[in-house]
């Protein structure tokens, strides 16, 4: 682009440009000093503040196996997820094993206890490996929901073997989240 300088507005002389203050300007603008000026800071301790969380936080960290080579830590990598997720590894297998045993358990318990094939259950697995029922039910029906679930033996077997690979093989994907 190419301008052409005759056609721009030329500078005016700096003798015919006068600056003017606005009335009381210098009068208002020491008045607004003299306010600050005025302002005193009182060295006091803010108040104290309630606490959001009341619990006491535990933080820990743990030790990084450094002695691996990244080799090492992406077979192991490798292998976890393999065994974790492909058809043909020890947790789907777990899990497939699950299966049977559970629709026959809840085949029975539908047809001894219909009003929970409504209801809002589920299964856990306790440290000592004994199943628990979960969820929105009575003392009544859980009690009796841990019965039906301990007494298949297949069944705990399976989930048992699920909990087993399920921790042994997590481990090297999320390194220090779980304990076994």
């Amino acid at each position: 682009m190419k301008v052409i300088s005759e056609n721009l507005p030329q500078p005016l002389n700096n003798q015919n440009v006068t600056l003017e203050s606005p009335k009381g300007g210098e009068a208002l603008l020491n008045t607004e000093l003299k306010k600050l000026a005025d302002d005193i800071y009182h060295q006091s301790e803010p108040p104290e503040l309630e606490q959001t969380y009341s619990k006491p936080q535990t933080m820990t960290a743990s030790k990084i196996d450094m002695t691996k080579t990244v080799d090492d830590f992406m077979y192991e990598l490798a292998v976890a997820t393999g065994e974790l997720y492909m058809p043909g590894g020890s947790v789907p297998k777990a899990v497939e094993k699950m299966l049977s045993p559970y629709d026959a358990l809840l085949s029975d318990i539908n047809n001894q206890a219909p009003s929970l094939a409504y209801k809002n259950w589920g299964i856990s697995i306790n440290q000592s490996g004994t199943l628990e029922a979960t969820g929105s039910i009575t003392d009544l029906e859980k009690e009796y929901l841990e019965e039906k679930l301990n007494g298949s033996e297949e069944l705990v077997s399976a989930i048992k073997d699920f909990k087993s690979n399920y921790l042994k093989y997590i481990g090297p994907e999320i390194p220090g989240l779980w304990k076994v």
